[in-house]
């Protein structure tokens, strides 16, 4: 699961798969392809941000 969050001008994409290591998937390759094109047809985001959910916690 990515989940997208607007912070002013940036998109901070977030792979959420902690329990996995944030490692990608069918269901998430299919995902993060489509959430750059959200943040690319964005007229109001300048910046994209690709991080992974703390596996810790």
């Amino acid at each position: 699961m990515i989940d997208y969050e607007q912070r002013g001008r940036v998109a901070v994409l977030t792979i959420n798969r902690p329990e996995a290591r944030n490692a990608l998937n069918a269901p998430l390759r299919r995902e993060l392809p489509e959430a750059l094109v959200r943040a690319e047809d964005d007229p109001e985001v300048d910046v994209v941000i690709l991080t992974g959910a703390d596996p810790g916690g």
